[in-house]
């Protein structure tokens, strides 16, 4: 009997000094820290019933009144009642931190949001300037291409030796290896090899003569010379390489279909 009530009190001067730890503990604002101190003042609650339980036994064994026993009984709970205030209120201090915390998480991510639209804002607005860019200097071309035809037209040496403006009746270029060879070869004679045709016209005909899923790969270059020379070598580096274009030509003859039975012809 002696040994349980020499335990219950080193147990409840345990949950006195835990108590007085709580504050600080609160103040730091770790929330792991406080999660441990309310288990542990949970834990110490717990093993304060379990022996308030035994010792209540010994005592009715011992023949103790039960008005005594209750009386040392209610001592022992309201002691303990003090950490059920604290647990309470720590209870709400964690839920203030998550409240504060999911509002941060909010404001950040309508931060991010605004910052992803207003990036979205700009890159539609560099397209615009880049697209209007594009159509004005198309348009200087056309003008400048015309003022050197009608002086060519105006010189009597001119007159044989203008180059004429190619018609844009050359295939688009689908993508296909297979399609390579013929949409370049036609393309580099009739038009990049012109050399009375401004670059930047050159590359207008060149997107205009690519299929939109060809000429994705090429939109985003500057519209000038250093742009059309990067179209180019883009291109042909993704269309033109030998090795792909007989791969290509080999898997097509490998997809015939067999010819079977006893009268092939």
């Amino acid at each position: 009997m002696e040994k349980l009530k020499t335990d219950i009190g080193g147990k409840l001067k345990l949950l006195l000094f835990t108590l007085g730890k709580t504050q600080g503990v609160l103040e730091t604002g770790n929330v792991l820290a406080i999660n441990r101190h309310r288990e542990a003042l949970s834990t110490i609650v717990s093993q304060i019933d379990i022996l308030k339980l035994e010792v209540v036994e010994e005592r009715f064994k011992e023949g103790d009144s039960e008005e005594d026993i209750e009386k040392w009984s209610t001592e022992i709970e309201n002691q303990v009642a003090q950490v059920d205030i604290k647990v309470a209120h720590i209870n709400e201090h964690l839920a203030s931190i998550k409240s504060e915390e999911d509002f941060k998480a909010q404001e950040t991510e309508k931060e991010l949001k605004a910052k992803e639209r207003e990036d979205q804002l700009k890159f539609e607005r560099a397209q615009l300037e880049q697209k209007l860019e594009y159509e004005r200097k198309i348009e200087e071309s056309k003008k400048s291409y015309a003022t050197k035809t009608n002086e060519a037209k105006a010189s009597p040496a001119g007159e044989g030796a203008r180059t004429k403006l190619p018609k844009l009746t050359i295939t688009k270029f689908n993508g296909s290896h297979t399609d390579w060879l013929r949409f370049w070869n036609i393309y580099e004679a009739e038009i990049d090899k012109c050399s009375d045709m401004a670059a930047v016209t050159k590359f207008a005909y060149l997107k205009d003569l690519l299929e939109s899923k060809v000429r994705a790969g090429i939109d985003g270059l500057p519209f000038s010379s250093e742009g059309y020379e990067r179209a180019k070598n883009i291109l042909k580096t993704k269309y033109g390489k030998m090795s792909e274009i007989v791969n290509a030509y080999v898997q097509n003859i490998m997809g015939l279909p067999v010819i079977t039975g006893a009268k092939p012809s």
